[in-house]
């Protein structure tokens, strides 16, 4: 079996939430399985931007959904959406 990478949009509670910290708590999530590949601050619109999280799992044993729980539970999010899935 291969690995699979999933792309999160978090979405923050306003434009004064800060990105860093949201940033912070997800480097520093130590889920099993989880290897983030990347972080990136995307615009929306009116100064609101949202980040788009790319992480890698084992397609096996992944814990995608856990993953998703703790982005969820970070404080500053108002949500998270999964925007892309993939076998690589």
């Amino acid at each position: 079996m291969g690995d699979v990478g999933v792309v999160y949009k978090v979405m923050p509670d306003s434009t004064d939430t800060s990105l860093n910290e949201i940033k912070k708590k997800i480097t520093d999530a130590k889920i099993p399985n989880i290897k983030i590949h990347s972080i990136t601050e995307k615009p929306i619109a009116f100064g609101l931007k949202c980040l788009e999280v790319q992480i890698i799992t084992p397609d096996a044993n992944s814990n995608a959904e856990a993953f998703e729980r703790m982005l969820s539970n970070i404080p500053g999010v108002q949500s998270v959406e999964v925007t892309g899935t993939g076998l690589i």
